[in-house]
């Protein structure tokens, strides 16, 4: 079959599109547009050869060539018999199967196929994280010498299956169609590599079955490896899970189901359903118990920046009734609301950080975002602890400012409410509510001329002042509960992502609020970006917090001297030392089991997964982790907050030195391989430049210094072969001054050119 791929040239693909060796050059916005045919079978097993050699640091154990056997009659009961006689079944390729041009091996259209894949050991010492990837469709069962270690959408772990056995739902394969979310790889737990692999050959047995009777498509695609300790999230070879079932569990189990493909690209919703399985705190919860909390539609997405291509996905789903309108729902105890956030913790490998945080944030009296704690079942797997969280929206039970409508654009009336944030994005200040859709031009303009009018004043010689500075336009006793829990964490997003704030009508409130905390799940050393690791220095220190510039407001004696009384008053309290390790104590005796299975499921604890700076070997050094860096940092704050003292700046008269017009319109693409595309936009003349800055801090300059007059310019950096996989913040700066932060993944064998 061939097919016609349009390709953009800007944009970086798998095979096309050499680049020249200059560092980055400019031109003006274009598009450049070709068609190629190409042999979509052909191009794909290749595709599929380099993918397997250039995956890992790590060994490739199976052979290419496998014996397979269409399921047209049953197989004998030891076929996954390491001595199995398999001299009479096909010989065939890795990439096995019919329907969708996916496929090199074609076989007849079928119900079931099974397939005896050899591999070969020399050292069984030197196993270390074998891992299967599998990309299959509808539904599978491995086995390692008889021995099943994994099991998708077939029934339950272990038991027998028939040749005319239908997948227990859809499931389409992932390879051909994009990158983003794809977990393919299947752990094998170590007891199974202990007992069962020995030197020499092996054998792996996998049965993949359709959703119906010789259904429309049917594919296997299996590769087994040795990653010899080598892990990379943004390695596909790394990107795996472990096959593991839930019997019961003491916490809420919530089921989702979608259609065969899943929820694929993040900010595109994809309707599903919910089942929603509480029985209650003395009674433990089996996925097969009828439903309590909800059972019915969502719509569902893929939420976050950087966490949107961890392997373990957050999600934001909205509950609905039959035809599709949003419909409130108390869930787990918490407040009727249709909008709400599954947060699954990956970087943070306690599980229990943004829960900390947030119970510690409503005891300062003011809302912060309830969390209960529960496991997902997600298309048939487990995927492990999440949390579900209130999403930060206006609501009586939330943040409770005024309702502001349509048609009030004037007087009192359009002073309120509003919820902002600092956040990535092509604006620094993003408006949350009202929603983009509602919000009005007069709303806009009057709630970021208020902000503006607040910077602008912070930047002259009446910014501290009592009547007419900083206290005109904000709440002094929010911004220090804020900044005190910010600090205490050392969150290395605070003051600069995911900062929120909200303004009520005047004759409500007329100051800016800060809060509610949000994201936190990078706090307490967890993370190198913007120094989140360094016990011994505040974080409003950090020069790239000019968003808040609340190093500004720290010049102001008074202001420091509430900070300093409020935290020795929480730390007579529930921020007593005793008080926070009682605490994580406690959190952590209630999830332990849930805990456990989540390190089943995501045996990763000991690898580097993001940003964290320290290795631990297990789940309690992790723990022992927050717990010192929580009485280091207390005790360093305890010592530190009686001496803060700021100079007050002198401006001259004429000061602007910050901008607002956001320059960055786009990024792309982002995941990166080897090309970064910033599409810039200037009103006025400008100089541009730019640099990446790795997790390590060390400074990458890919843009220098520009002359630029207005207009609109595509920058091509094309050096992404040199850098390393992971993470990179990309730090504009106009005039000398940093204006915009994005963060950019590079990742490794990026196929979604394709």
């Amino acid at each position: 079959m061939s097919v016609y791929l349009s390709i953009n040239l800007t944009i970086s693909t798998f095979f096309i599109c050499k680049n020249n060796n200059k560092p980055f050059s400019l031109q003006s916005s274009k598009t450049y547009n070709m068609k190629i045919v190409l042999n979509f079978r052909l191009i794909f097993f290749i595709l599929l050869l380099v993918f397997v050699f250039n995956i890992t640091n790590g060994q490739t154990l199976s052979d290419t060539l496998i014996k397979y056997f269409v399921g047209t009659t049953e197989p004998t009961s030891d076929w996954t018999a390491e001595n199995f006689d398999d001299s009479g079944w096909n010989t065939g390729y890795h990439s096995l199967g019919y329907g969708d041009n996916d496929d090199y091996t074609i076989i007849d259209t079928t119900t079931s196929v099974y397939a005896r894949i050899p591999f070969y050991v020399t050292n069984t010492e030197e196993l270390n994280d074998v891992v299967m990837i599998l990309d299959f469709d509808d539904a599978f069962c491995a086995s390692i010498n008889g021995i099943e270690f994994a099991r998708v959408n077939l029934g339950k772990h272990k038991s027998a299956t028939t040749c005319n056995q239908l997948a227990d739902r859809s499931h389409e394969a992932q390879l051909y169609r994009n990158f983003n979310g794809m977990v393919l790889g299947y752990y094998v737990p170590d007891s199974i590599v202990e007992k069962t692999i020995h030197n020499g050959q092996n054998i792996l047995a996998i049965e993949v079955h359709n959703d119906s009777i010789k259904g429309s498509d049917l594919s296997m695609h299996p590769f087994f490896l040795n990653l010899g300790g080598y892990y990379d999230l943004y390695d596909i070879a790394s990107r795996y899970k472990a096959s593991v079932e839930l019997d019961s569990t003491h916490l809420p189990i919530l089921v989702i189901e979608t259609d065969e493909f899943g929820v694929e690209v993040k900010r595109i919703k994809t309707k599903g359903t919910l089942k929603v399985i509480n029985n209650n705190s003395k009674s433990y919860n089996k996925p097969s118990d009828p439903a309590t909390d909800y059972e019915g539609p969502v719509s569902i997405e893929i939420r976050g920046e950087s966490s949107a291509n961890f392997p373990k996905q957050s999600f934001d789903f909205e509950t609905q009734d039959a035809d599709g309108n949003d419909t409130s729902i108390a869930l787990l105890g918490m407040p009727k609301e249709n909008d709400w956030v599954l947060q699954g913790p990956y970087a943070d490998k306690s599980q229990i950080r943004n829960a900390l945080i947030y119970d510690l944030g409503r005891l300062t009296g003011q809302w912060h975002p309830r969390i209960q704690f529960c496991e997902v079942i997600f298309n048939g797997e487990l995927v492990g602890l999440y949390n579900l969280i209130e999403k930060i929206k206006r609501d009586s039970n939330r943040v409770y400012v005024a309702k502001i409508k349509a048609d009030e654009i004037s007087g009192n009336d359009l002073t309120g409410g509003y919820i902002v944030k600092y956040d990535k994005g092509p604006t620094n200040l993003q408006i949350v509510y009202p929603k983009e859709k509602d919000l009005q031009e007069e709303q806009e303009a009057y709630i970021r001329n208020f902000f503006d009018e607040y910077q602008a004043v912070l930047r002259t010689n009446s910014g501290l002042d009592p009547e007419n500075g900083y206290r005109k336009y904000i709440d002094p006793e929010s911004l220090i509960n804020y900044t005190i829990l910010a600090e205490l964490g050392k969150n290395c997003d605070a003051y600069f992502y995911s900062s929120y704030m909200y303004k009520d009508r005047d004759d409500r409130n007329d100051k800016i609020i800060f809060g509610p905390l949000w994201d936190f799940d990078l706090c307490f050393g967890n993370a190198s970006w913007q120094h989140g690791d360094v016990i011994d220095a505040w974080q409003f220190d950090e020069y790239t917090n000019n968003r808040f510039n609340i190093k500004r407001l720290f010049e102001d004696p008074e202001l420091v001297d509430q900070f300093e009384d409020r935290w020795f008053e929480l730390r007579e309290s529930y921020l007593a030392t005793d008080s926070l390790l009682a605490r994580i104590d406690s959190m952590i005796s209630y999830l332990d089991e849930p805990i456990k299975r989540n390190y089943q499921v995501w045996p990763v604890i000991e690898h580097d997964l993001f940003t964290n700076t320290y290795q631990v070997a297990n789940y309690e050094e992790e723990i022992e982790h927050i717990k010192n860096y929580i009485q280091e940092r207390t005790t360093w704050m305890d010592e530190t907050i009686p001496e803060i003292f700021y100079p007050v700046k002198e401006y001259p008269s004429n000061t602007n030195d910050f901008l607002n017009e956001p320059v960055v319109e786009n990024i792309y693409p982002n995941p990166f391989n080897d090309v970064v595309n910033i599409k810039v936009n200037l009103a006025s003349p400008a100089v541009v430049s730019a640099c990446l800055v790795p997790m390590d801090g060390k400074t990458l300059e890919i843009i220098p210094e520009n002359n630029l007059q207005p207009g609109e310019f595509v920058i091509h950096w094309n050096k992404g072969n040199e850098l390393s996989t992971g993470l990179y913040i990309l730090n504009l700066k106009v005039n000398g001054i940093v204006t915009e932060q994005y963060r950019l993944v590079k990742m490794k064998n990026d196929i979604t050119g394709f």
